[in-house]
């Protein structure tokens, strides 16, 4: 008999990774039990035995990289399986390329079109072209052109919504295009970066100026990132769960967090070591856990 646990914070999910894990072992004729969690606080509470362990990473409160330095500390020796949304990234990305390919092969097409509307005097349907062709393309846009079309996709979903709530943004943030730093552990920064932008904004009264701007380069064998966002101007008495992840993937590639408060805004700084093959990413932890696709 295995015992699993599956925690994800969206019940959806919860059913369907239930659904999946009982139809692999099933097909495989093993018994299992399965117990369902809705935060990582509620899994840490759990007293009863559980061998694997299906962990979503994006969760509120205590996310699962988070529960699962917990549950290593608490002499946890199952399996532990992370779960991402990253594919989601990737096929949006994908969809968005194709469409520019796609809206670029026909530009000399509608450049025809506007041009015959112009020759006719139709002034008006050509304006209209030309408002349909900009509104298309603005869809088609990313608000940050990274190099890698995966976070590209992350990044405008977070700075989005930031838009959305009347926060400025601001993004001039260069990665390589490829490396041997995994798509994932960027996410891990990224996300928490933004997400800790975003609440440290919703904090800020309207009236003040709230905003976030995300810039980074590579320089040689490194790469440099930087996050600027309103901030309260409270002291910060210890580092939160984001900052941790942050930290945690820096260091895994031998790189440096730090953060700094200069008046009413909070500056995080980023620095990893572009490693030139996969042996040369340090291994921070001892589980060597596996990342599963949602």
């Amino acid at each position: 008999m295995i015992h699993i646990a599956i925690c994800d914070d969206e019940k959806y999910m919860l059913d369907e990774i239930e659904n999946m894990v009982s139809k692999f072992f099933r097909n495989k004729k093993i018994e299992i039990t399965i117990l369902k969690f809705l935060s990582g606080r509620e899994l840490l509470e759990c007293k009863k035995t559980i061998d694997v362990v299906f962990l979503d990473i994006q969760m509120e409160e205590i996310d699962g990289m988070a529960t699962a330095k917990v549950l290593r500390n608490q002499n946890y020796r199952g399996f532990l399986i992370f779960i991402t949304i990253l594919h989601q990234y990737v096929d949006e990305a994908k969809d968005r390329y194709e469409k520019t390919t796609s809206f670029r092969h026909d530009i000399k097409n509608h450049i025809t079109v506007i041009k015959g509307l112009l020759e006719h005097n139709k002034m008006e349907q050509a304006l209209n072209y030309i408002y349909d062709m900009d509104n298309k393309s603005i869809e088609m846009s990313f608000l940050c052109h990274t190099n890698n079309p995966t976070l590209d996709i992350l990044i405008e979903n977070k700075l989005g919504i930031a838009k959305s709530e009347g926060i400025e943004v601001l993004c001039s943030l260069v990665l390589p295009s490829s490396c041997f730093i995994n798509d994932i552990d960027f996410c891990i920064i990224l996300s928490n970066v933004l997400d800790n932008s975003l609440h440290a904004c919703r904090k800020i009264p309207e009236n003040r100026k709230r905003y976030i701007e995300l810039s980074g380069y590579i320089q040689g064998d490194f790469i440099l990132m930087e996050i600027k966002n309103s901030f309260d101007g409270k002291k910060i008495s210890r580092i939160g769960i984001g900052l941790s992840n942050i930290k945690t993937v820096a260091e895994k590639y031998n790189g440096t967090m730090s953060y700094e408060i200069q008046d009413k805004t909070f500056v995080l700084s980023i620095l990893l070591v572009i490693p030139q093959q996969s042996k040369d990413i340090s291994q921070q932890t001892n589980e060597r856990p596996t990342i599963m696709n949602r």
